[in-house]
C-alpha cells in the first residue's frame, strides 16, 4: 500500500528507528527484543520480495543487535546511530564493522552545538576548512567508502570537499580531536532529538571494514 501511495515500485531502504518506542527511548530497560524481531522479519519479508533494496536499523546499542542477529535469515545492513566529537561509539562502529553492517553516523555537528564551541572553530579557521567539513572529516576517518545524505543546498559539496582533501592536511585535525571524545572540558549535551527549531540534518555513512 505504501508504494502505491508513493506510486514506486520499491524503496532504497527502510530501517527500525529504534529499538524503543520514541517516547521511550533511554527511559526504560526494556529493549522490545520480540517487538524487534517481528518488525525486522517483516522488513526481511519485502525485501525478499524486491520492495526494498536495503534493511537496517537505527540507535540498535550491541546486545540489540545480537539478539537480532541470533535469528535473523537476513543481517542488518546498516545501523545509524549518534556519532560526533563529543560522542564516539568505538566499540559499537567496531562491532557493527566486524559484522559487516555499516554505520551511518547522524548529526556529525552534534545538532548544531559543535558550531558554537570556540576549540572547534579555531581548528577549522587553523587548516582553512569550515567546522561542518572538520567534524564531518572525523566522521569520516574509519570509513571506506564514504557516502552522506543532505537535506540543504551545498552540503553535498562541503561533503566532497572534507572527504577529497589530501591525507597529510587531515591527521593533526584528528590527532588534535581525539582526546575531546574523553575531555571532561569538552562534553557535550547527548542530544538524542533534534532540536525543533533545528532545520539541518545531515548523515555519514561510515562502511564496514
Amino acid at each position: 500500500a505504501t508504494l502505491q501511495k508513493m506510486g514506486l515500485d520499491y524503496l532504497d531502504m527502510m530501517i527500525i528507528h529504534s529499538p524503543q518506542p520514541w517516547d521511550k527511548v533511554n527511559q526504560c530497560e526494556d529493549r522490545y527484543v520480540e517487538g524487534n524481531r517481528a518488525a525486522w522479519r517483516a522488513l526481511e519479508e519485502a525485501y525478499k520480495e524486491g520492495k526494498l533494496r536495503a534493511i537496517g536499523v537505527s540507535n540498535f546499542q550491541i546486545g540489540d543487535l545480537n539478539r537480532l542477529l541470533e535469528g535473523c535469515t537476513v543481517k542488518p545492513m546498516v545501523n545509524q546511530i549518534l556519532l560526533h566529537i563529543s560522542n564516539t561509539p568505538l566499540e559499537l562502529v567496531e562491532f557493527c564493522q566486524n559484522n559487516g553492517i555499516a554505520v551511518e553516523a547522524y548529526s556529525p555537528i552534534a545538532h548544531g552545538e559543535i558550531l558554537h564551541q570556540p576549540e572547534i572553530q579555531a581548528m577549522a579557521e587553523k587548516y582553512g576548512v569550515a567546522v561542518p567539513q572538520l567534524c564531518i572529516r572525523y566522521t569520516l576517518q574509519p570509513a571506506r567508502p564514504p557516502s552522506a545524505q543532505y537535506r540543504r543546498r551545498g552540503h553535498q559539496a562541503e561533503t566532497h570537499r572534507a572527504a577529497g582533501c589530501g591525507s597529510t592536511a587531515y591527521p593533526p585535525f584528528l590527532s588534535a580531536l581525539l582526546p575531546m571524545r574523553k575531555s571532561a572540558d569538552f562534553q557535550l549535551p547527548v542530544l538524542f532529538f533534534p532540536p525543533k527549531t533545528s532545520s539541518t540534518s545531515l548523515s555519514v555513512f561510515i562502511a564496514p571494514a
